[in-house]
């Protein structure tokens, strides 16, 4: 953290030093935003939200994020195995439900969504 620290730091003085303007903006590509925005109003509509993808990837997390706070019951999973193997009781929860939303992150292969689906039916 204290490297952290010293690292803005050193930036911030030499963007005053230098009388540099500094202009951040938080942007996101139009087909993370359309995916976001589709998470959204699923997890609104379903009994239970399923998200695939990676665990690390700040996209997927942000899909998962998103279901658990529309959708009271919301996983994130890497693959149908770990669905199959580390929640038995969630998928047998799963299979009883009506309605069951699906949303995979941007770089999750459709083979992976497909096994999924077919493990759920």
């Amino acid at each position: 953290v204290e490297q952290i620290k010293s690292k803005i730091e050193e930036i911030n003085n030499k963007i005053v030093d230098n009388k540099i303007i500094l202009e951040v903006k938080n942007t996101i590509c139009n087909a993370t935003r359309l995916r976001q925005e589709e998470t959204e109003k699923i997890s609104r509509q379903v009994d239970y939200m399923i998200v695939i993808g990676g665990k690390k990837s700040s996209n997927t997390r942000k899909l998962y994020d998103i279901s658990a706070k529309n959708c009271k019951n919301a996983i994130l999973v890497q693959n149908y195995l770990e669905l199959e193997n580390d929640y038995k009781d969630e998928l047998d929860k799963i299979r009883k439900l009506q309605k069951v939303g699906i949303m995979a992150g941007a770089s999750t292969p459709k083979e992976s969504i497909e096994d999924l689906i077919n493990l759920i039916k």
